[in-house]
Parts: C-alpha cells; structure tokens; sequence
C-alpha cells in the first residue's frame, strides 16, 4: 500500500509551480551513497527553474530541519522524486520533528 502511494508520479514532463505545496521523497544521489529526505515543495523560481523544498515536519539532516533550491525536474528525470499521497503526505502531528532520514545535503538553508 505505501509504496504503491508513493508511485504515483505527475504525468507531464516539465514541473513547475503547479507542484507547490506537495509532499515529495528526494533522493540526493551524490555524493554516493543515495540519501532520500521527506520535504513539502514550497516555491518555484520560473527565471531559474528551481524549486524551494523545506524537511519542516518531515524530515531532518543532522537533526535539523533544512531548505534548499534543487531542480527537480533534473531529479525527476533521474528517478529521484517520489510524490506522496494520503497520510504519507502529513506532516509529523507533534512538535518534535520525526527521526532523521541519513543524508548529506550540499546545499541548504536551516530553518527554525
């Protein structure tokens, strides 16, 4: 049921401002090894074609949450995003942010 969820991908090829606001899985593949953060798409720069994630309520790196621009229809493109559907979608209910997914981000802004 979870990974069926998880599955569902949009159907046309260039993402943009239509997907703020959604739930995604993003895998960093580099450097190795692969690293996958829960993060809600919060904006798109059109001029740059990048998008504004935040882990707030999702996940954590180094038990912070974070926010960075990332392309994802490079990482899209290269099975890197899953988007998420349903209770997977919600974020944590308390104020404690969920255990860390592990991973090494290159890029990003802490947030409070």
């Amino acid at each position: 049921k979870g990974s069926e969820q998880q599955q569902q991908q949009p159907q046309h090829h260039l993402l943009g401002e239509e997907i703020c606001g959604q739930v995604i899985d993003l895998t960093y593949s580099k450097p190795p090894p692969k690293k996958t953060f829960r993060v809600v798409v919060k904006k798109y720069d059109a001029k740059q074609g990048l998008h504004t994630v935040s882990s707030r309520g999702y996940s954590l790196w180094k038990n912070m949450a974070f926010e960075e621009e990332v392309n994802l229809n490079k990482m899209y493109a290269a099975g890197e995003v899953a988007f998420l559907v349903g209770d997977e979608a919600t974020p944590a209910a308390s104020d404690q942010e969920p255990p860390p997914t592990s991973g090494v981000l290159t890029r990003r802004k802490q947030t409070r």
